[in-house]
């Protein structure tokens, strides 16, 4: 089972425990456009001896790339709300690895054009309950399951 249908299901399987006429249900969609880069991230795999320690920002470059954040918010009792969001960061870029690089089992040649991809989707399903919804205090408790799909990979010819 695919991660976005895991938390679609996970949403869809919490049960309204009012009926709607009584509760006044608020739907609560985000949509983000938001600025994705690589900052810092040196790779190896595996991690021992058998693979080689490389800076996937330098294949990669620091630039700025637009991506998208998506969040869906429901109440569904007048204490109870649920929160899915998608999170999605795909990065990729070219350049020349310095010296030959071991990674994922495979050797990379020095001074050749590399492509790097870099994958970090996340994905979250939240329940909260609000313990306290006072006029001027809210407390709220709740759970959350994160997955997360990343994924570094490397290309020559």
């Amino acid at each position: 089972m695919s991660s976005a249908r895991l938390v679609l299901l996970l949403g869809a399987a919490l049960p309204l425990n009012a009926p709607a006429q009584e509760l006044r249900l608020n739907n609560h969609l985000e949509v983000e456009a938001v600025l994705g880069s690589l900052t810092r991230n040196d790779a190896q795999f595996p991690n021992s001896p058998a693979g080689t320690r490389f800076s996937a920002q330098d294949l990669i470059g620091s630039g700025v790339d637009p991506e998208v954040r998506i969040t869906y918010a429901r109440a569904i009792t007048e204490r109870q709300e649920v929160r899915l969001l998608y999170a999605p960061l795909s990065l990729s870029g070219s350049g020349v690895l310095p010296t030959t690089t071991n990674f994922r089992g495979m050797a990379f040649d020095p001074g050749m054009p590399t492509t790097a991809e870099y994958r970090f989707n996340s994905y979250r399903a939240t329940w909260r309950y609000a313990l306290l919804n006072g006029e001027s205090w809210t407390v709220k408790l709740g759970l959350t399951a994160k997955v997360r799909d990343a994924r570094i990979a490397l290309m020559q010819g």
